[in-house]
């Protein structure tokens, strides 16, 4: 059987029997991946390709998404009496991808792609579903006509049904993020209606026109959740979550009043002092989701286990459990919450307070904190939890240069060295490691910056009860490990540790003791 027996696509939308591509290998997949994925506005702030799943954190303006993509080449079906019949099929990878319940979060997806590439032609991706394909086995096909990927060449995204009758889709790179963010609906809804002349006009009893008021609905394409992204210091947890979120930061002295609301005392000009209701951040975001409920909005709690979350939430703990649609199942009475939220409404007045499915609550966690609060099972039950890994993979400043011991070695080696030598021999946990973004690119080039923020760290967090096993005996003191280091030339660091670093120094980058 040669591969002469089936149908090619053309760029102008047609077929042909021809031989089959070649196909894009491993590295051209991944490299169109990436390109696919950073343009229309996002970007890619992690990614891990070493093996599939591939997984890459995108971001764009107040989103970002976790996506797990497989991906293989498309060649022919293998049946000679289906000319038209193209594949991938599914080899070993992690399962963690197909696991992933694509309708519950806007914010981790699992992707099962395919792959044509034909010579001096733009890739085609195609697309099925994962949940549909969860339960593989060893070796399973997934199928796809070729028409369809021509018609795609064509007109750049394409919505067909596979020979089990799914719907699947066909697009060109540029339409991976649309994919990724409507992938829902377009494996649920068949939104092609070709030769259907259909007409939405709205009438009254009597067939005549009628104004078809607009309909206030919230964002069906996401669903309010609350999750704590936690992880090592440093790992990028608050700048994925964006600049544009409103914000808070929670601290040992923070108190529901501060986060809800409450009455206050304010004073008038004639002096006379009055009691009126101050909302707090989580009230003004609340009202905000009411008042614009077409819009997705998220309020951002930073550091969330530094405050007594107990006491913190109150009452609003009751709202924490959300339905199917991102709404709480449960409702608490509070006339002062009422009030401010009906304030300026002179209609459709709420009757209970809810979190609607429009609102996001994100906070963020480093549970290797000392001095924290606890927070209690119940309350942790009510939120989902995402692991933010050390990765220096995407940092901007992971290439630039400090200087340490009389010559320069990059941030991203210096770093990952002194955590290899903390996690193999001291044990160390991961949370308690050298994120990325623990330094920023400016304090890299100030010795004394890195002293008193980073060093500091690791001597008093980090190895407080076993300092003799990361920094050399004779130092007793913090001061005398920060006054040697800020010289530039002198090392500090067991002999161990010392040696990994001279050998990942930047031998093209030596500094004398003149300098």
């Amino acid at each position: 059987m040669t591969d002469s027996i089936y149908y090619q696509a053309n760029s102008d939308g047609s077929v042909a029997i021809g031989p089959q591509p070649e196909g894009p290998n491993k590295a051209e997949i991944i490299q169109t991946l990436v390109q696919a994925l950073s343009i229309n506005g996002w970007n890619i702030d992690h990614e891990n390709v070493s093996k599939q799943p591939y997984v890459f954190n995108i971001s764009a303006k107040e989103r970002f998404i976790d996506v797990y993509i497989y991906c293989w080449r498309i060649s022919n079906g293998g049946r000679a009496s289906r000319p038209y019949e193209q594949r991938i099929q599914i080899g070993k990878a992690g399962e963690e991808g197909f696991l992933i319940d694509n309708s519950a979060s806007p914010f981790k997806k699992g992707l099962l792609l395919g792959m044509y590439k034909k010579d001096g032609e733009a890739p085609i991706i195609v697309a099925w579903e994962t949940e549909k394909n969860r339960h593989h086995g060893a070796s399973k096909s997934c199928f796809v006509d070729i028409r369809t990927i021509a018609q795609a060449m064509r007109d750049g995204f394409v919505q067909t049904r596979d020979t089990d009758g799914n719907l699947i889709c066909a697009f060109k790179k540029e339409f991976l993020n649309f994919y990724i963010v409507n992938l829902k609906n377009l494996h649920n809804i068949e939104f092609s209606l070709e030769n259907q002349a259909v007409d939405y006009t709205p009438t009254d009893g009597n067939g005549n026109n009628v104004e078809e008021a607009a309909e206030e609905t919230y964002n069906t394409l996401q669903k309010g959740i609350n999750k704590i992204i936690y992880g090592a210091p440093g790992v990028g947890k608050s700048y994925r979550l964006g600049t544009a979120n409103m914000r808070v930061t929670f601290h040992p002295e923070y108190t529901y009043f501060d986060f809800v609301g409450g009455l206050k005392p304010s004073k008038n000009d004639s002096g006379e002092i009055s009691y009126d209701f101050v909302p707090g951040p989580f009230l003004r975001a609340l009202k905000r989701a009411y008042d614009y409920p077409r819009e997705m909005h998220t309020l951002v709690i930073e550091e969330i286990n530094r405050a007594n979350t107990a006491a913190v939430f109150g009452d609003i703990f009751q709202l924490l459990d959300r339905d199917e649609n991102g709404w709480s199942e449960y409702f608490i009475e509070n006339k002062e919450i009422l009030d401010y939220l009906n304030s300026n409404r002179q209609e459709d007045k709420i009757a209970e307070v809810r979190i609607p499915g429009n609102l996001n609550l994100f906070a963020t966690m480093n549970s290797a904190d000392q001095g924290v609060f606890v927070m209690d099972s119940a309350f942790k039950r009510r939120w989902e939890f995402e692991y933010i890994s050390i990765s220096f993979v995407g940092a901007t400043h992971a290439q630039e240069h400090l200087t340490y011991a009389g010559y320069k070695i990059t941030w991203r080696d210096f770093a990952t060295t002194v955590n290899g030598h903390l996690a193999s021999a001291l044990g160390v946990n991961e949370d308690k490691l050298i994120g990325p973004y623990f330094l920023k690119k400016e304090e890299l080039a100030d010795t004394n910056k890195i002293a008193s923020k980073l060093l500091i760290y690791l001597w008093d967090d980090v190895v407080r009860h076993q300092r003799e096993e990361l920094f050399k005996q004779e130092y007793n003191t913090f001061s005398s490990v920060s006054e040697d280091f800020a010289t530039g030339q002198k090392r500090i660091f067991v002999e161990e540790l010392e040696q990994m670093l001279y050998q990942r120094r930047d031998v093209s980058e030596e500094v004398s003791e003149e300098e």
